[in-house]
């Protein structure tokens, strides 16, 4: 039997990770509060509060607001970033 309780604490999203992973195909608007790591194919606008790290394998093709972004793979379209 588990226990559950209520907590009033809020999540810290910070020390988080969603993985977009190679083979993937994401389309659309991505708002995220966490960090994103990308090794598939983004074609969808992405608004982050933290980094976004587009990978060797990573393919994105849209607009990105972020915190920063780095980039091993492929962008095209326009940052908005506090550092690249």
């Amino acid at each position: 039997m588990a226990i559950f309780t209520k907590s009033d604490q809020q999540t810290d999203y910070s020390s988080n990770i969603t993985t977009i992973a190679a083979g993937s195909h994401v389309s659309g608007q991505i708002d995220i509060e966490c960090e994103l790591h990308i090794d598939g194919e983004v074609d969808a606008e992405i608004h982050s509060t933290g980094t976004v790290k587009i990978g060797h394998s990573g393919r994105v093709n849209s607009d990105l607001k972020a915190k920063s972004l780095i980039i091993a793979g492929k962008f095209c379209g326009n940052a908005d970033c506090d550092s690249i």
